[in-house]
């Protein structure tokens, strides 16, 4: 096919998908407006206006949803990278950088939150995977992106996949201003002719426009104009044939570029039936852009395996057109705002009632300077009677509400909370929240555990997105790229790959990856927030027991400083063991003093009973000698 014939073949699929999906694009319109607060259908609206209705809006999917988006999307998602082969696994732990650089480039944790916002408001969000190649001063880097419904388009037929991976293409697309497209295509030489432009084509609601001005700014809903030209980012998924090196005995795969031709040591291998050289199909994902029904840019071959569009959806309906949590539950956010409504339009009534007058009879010339006085509180008004005295007015007042009313009202309210399992006290109403702590705890876990399902999606979302990023990078990267790593710390490391060295008077490569394969595996629930205040308890009382524990009760407190706090706990314990130390030599010295003074004592004690046994022992000896000088001279 010839360039205009393919650009028109895929615009002729897309009018293909339009119409086939336009009841769902236009819910999934009301599913958007319903979240931002229009809520009523115009002619709804205007029924009630023209009965003294207001049409109020009391958007509790909002909060809903925000909260059970703020559950899903806590944290950064962590993970493990494997090497497919042995001599991949020396470089995982750049690879482990390189990833948190890229989701940290990207603004990872604001595309999370926008993706799961559309999967729960309406039914899908998209991850996108692209390279931006004017990042970097022109070197280039693969980004991370995300995309409504309004601009993915994709073959009602496929879905069965939970990637929508049986589509035989998947298709971006948006409308462009004449010169938005000479800014995409500076290069272009032609002329864009009035034939090329289209009207604005774009599916919406017919809900109410009261509010636009804070609503999300985008393209008029209603213009005959032909004055947008529609780009078409498009993805298909073929198949292709690429040498491989397989080693029989083991069945390890070695995937070569187009152009190898195997060495003289690997053809001996192969001469020797210990290695085969094959040609094998692996998938691989063309991509094409073009403009309108007649322009087409560009077609090249992209190094992945799967689509870099990742669907990530809420209630799978086999296909792709999924259901979210408004699709669910508008039905009774539409009868509790009709509820509130009659409650104003009652309680309205009560204070301004309804006048019946006969304004001949009273002498009332002009109604409305009448009606706009009786609205004054506290106003003198001069009404004449009839002939029998009495006032020609009537005032009549509503009846008030059935008392089974209101509590139908909360009961509405609970029903939304349940049905998003999102309770009260989730919300900070205190009232509701349970009497201990272990409830608060339990009453997390049934969250959680409503929101598994939809979470276990995003997760494999973002595994996907982490895999296509380890596919794409080593084609990407071919050359020595520097990336700043900020840590946890605050530090900022370099990692450099395919650094040039020379050593061993040669050139060689390290941190290598034009050859590398890797898989990433997420850590299911690590996006989750944690339960803080239980692991604050927990770690409290284990720092009762040993002050390692305080650094880790430290990680749960909500101050800023959390590293130099973790520096003077060390530093504490320091100073406490050296006074330890200091107290312990202290005892052994006086320990020491205590038995030197006491062997000194017992010395003097010992020489003291020396002399006076000395002197005794004198004593008797010259008594003896004594008794013998009288014996011997009688």
């Amino acid at each position: 096919m010839t360039k205009q014939e393919k650009a028109g073949h895929i615009y002729d699929t897309y009018m293909e998908i339009y119409e086939d999906t336009i009841d769902w694009r236009e819910k999934r319109d009301r599913c958007v407006k319903a979240y931002l607060g229009n809520q009523w259908e115009t002619s709804v609206a205007e029924r009630l206006r023209s009965r003294g209705q207001i049409d109020v809006v009391i958007n509790i999917i909002r909060v809903l949803l925000r909260n059970r988006v703020s559950s899903m999307v806590a944290q950064k998602p962590t993970g493990d990278i494997f090497g497919v082969g042995k001599g991949d696994m020396h470089i995982v732990p750049f690879l482990k950088d390189i990833l948190d650089y890229h989701w940290y480039q990207s603004g990872g944790q604001s595309v999370a939150e926008r993706v799961t916002m559309s999967q729960q408001r309406e039914g899908v969000g998209y991850f996108v995977v692209l390279p931006d190649y004017k990042a970097d001063y022109g070197l280039g880097e693969l980004r991370i992106y995300d995309e409504i419904w309004r601009h993915v388009w994709v073959r009602k037929t496929a879905g069965r996949m939970w990637d929508w991976s049986d589509a035989p293409e998947i298709i971006l697309s948006k409308l462009l201003t004449e010169r938005q497209f000479y800014d995409l295509e500076p290069g272009y030489k032609g002329k864009l002719t009035p034939d090329y432009f289209q009207a604005n084509d774009e599916i919406y609601w017919s809900g109410q426009r009261e509010h636009e001005e804070s609503d999300e700014v985008h393209l008029p809903e209603v213009t005959q104009e032909q004055s947008f030209v529609r780009v078409f980012d498009v993805f298909e998924k073929f198949y292709k044939e690429i040498p491989i090196l397989r080693d029989i005995p083991t069945g390890a795969v070695e995937v070569k570029d187009e152009n190898y031709t195997p060495t003289n040591e690997e053809n001996e291998l192969i001469s020797q039936g210990v290695t085969e050289f094959v040609l094998a199909p692996v998938p691989r994902i063309r991509y094409k852009k073009s403009y309108g029904d007649k322009i087409l840019r560009e077609e090249t071959v992209l190094p992945i395996e799967h689509y870099p569009v990742v669907p990530v959806v809420n209630e799978d309906t086999g296909n792709v057109m999924p259901l979210g949590e408004i699709d669910q539950t508008f039905g009774m956010q539409e009868l509790l705002n009709k509820f509130f409504s009659i409650v104003v339009h009652n309680a309205a009534l009560a204070s301004n009632p309804r006048i019946w007058i006969d304004a001949a009879r009273a002498g009332v010339k002009d109604l409305k300077a009448l009606e706009n006085r009786l609205a004054a509180p506290g106003a003198i008004i001069d009404i004449s009677t009839d002939p029998q005295g009495k006032f020609p007015v009537d005032f009549q007042k509503p009846d008030p509400l059935n008392p089974a009313f209101y509590p139908l009202f909360e009961r509405m309210i609970g029903l939304l909370q349940f049905g998003t399992a999102t309770f009260s006290n989730k919300l900070g109403d205190t009232s509701q929240a349970p009497d201990t702590f272990s409830a608060t705890l339990q009453y997390g876990e049934w969250q959680q555990d409503n929101l598994r399902i939809p979470l276990s999606r995003l997760e494999m979302g973002i595994q996907r997105v982490f895999n296509i990023l380890l596919e794409w990078m080593p084609s990407f990267y071919t050359e020595q790229k520097v990336f700043d790593i900020i840590r946890d710390n605050g530090q900022i490391d370099q990692v450099i790959l395919n650094e040039q060295v020379y050593m061993d008077e040669t050139w060689k490569t390290l941190n290598d990856i034009r050859n590398i394969r890797a898989r990433y595996r997420i850590k299911m629930g690590s996006t989750m927030p944690a339960s803080s205040v239980a692991y604050m308890n927990f770690f409290k009382e284990l720092a009762q027991t040993h002050p390692l524990f305080l650094k880790y009760l430290i990680d749960y407190t909500p101050i800023k400083e959390k590293m130099q706090v973790k520096q003077e706990i060390d530093l504490v314990q320091q100073l406490q063991g050296q006074l330890q130390e200091s107290q312990k030599s202290h005892n052994i010295l006086e320990g020491m003093v205590t038995n030197l003074l006491r062997e000194r004592a017992e010395n003097q004690m010992s020489n003291m009973v020396a002399d006076t046994r000395r002197k005794l022992e004198s004593i008797e000896d010259a008594a003896r000698l004594e008794t013998k000088k009288k014996g011997s001279s009688k």
